[in-house]
C-alpha cells in the first residue's frame, strides 16, 4: 500500500532576507518535525499548544504560518480535495506576506505585498504543484 509523506522544502526570499520552511501535507505524524521548527522559531507556548492540538487532531483543509526574526514557518495539512488545498495555500502564503510587509513597513495596499505573496507561491509551485492536479491529487490519496 502507498504511504503518503509529508513533503518539507526550504527557501529563502533574497531580497527580504526572510527564510522559509513549508510542510505540506501534513498529519499527526509530522508533529515532531513542524513543533521543532515552531520551538526554533521562538513560538509562544499557547500557540505552539493550538497548533500542536490541531495537527494532532488531523484536521483536514487547515494550515497554520507563524514568523520570528525574518524567519517562517508554513504548515500545510492534508486537504479533502485540490480545491481545499488551493485555498489553504494561498491563505497561509497571505499571512506569510503580511508578515514580510509588517516587518519591512511595506503598505499592505500595495503592489509590493502582491509581489512578495507572488513569490512565494512561485517558489513554493514545485512542491505544491502535485496537489494542484487533480490526477496526481487522487492518485496519491
Amino acid at each position: 500500500s502507498y504511504i503518503k509523506q509529508m513533503l518539507y522544502q526550504e527557501f529563502e526570499l533574497p531580497k527580504y532576507k526572510w527564510k522559509i520552511y513549508a510542510f505540506y501535507d501534513t498529519t499527526s505524524d509530522d508533529l515532531e518535525s513542524v513543533m521543532d521548527c515552531l520551538y526554533n522559531l521562538k513560538c509562544p507556548s499557547e500557540l505552539a499548544k493550538k497548533a500542536y492540538k490541531n495537527i494532532y487532531a488531523n484536521n483536514p483543509n487547515t494550515g497554520l504560518t507563524y514568523s520570528n526574526d525574518k524567519k517562517t514557518c508554513i504548515v500545510l495539512g492534508r486537504a479533502t480535495d485540490r480545491q481545499n488545498f488551493a485555498h489553504t495555500y494561498t491563505h497561509e502564503i497571505f499571512h506569510c506576506a503580511i508578515h514580510i510587509a509588517n516587518e519591512y513597513g511595506i503598505n499592505t495596499r500595495g503592489e509590493e505585498i502582491a509581489y512578495i505573496a507572488g513569490d512565494l507561491g512561485a517558489l513554493m509551485l514545485p512542491y505544491a504543484s502535485s496537489f494542484f492536479c487533480e490526477y496526481c491529487y487522487n492518485k496519491n490519496l
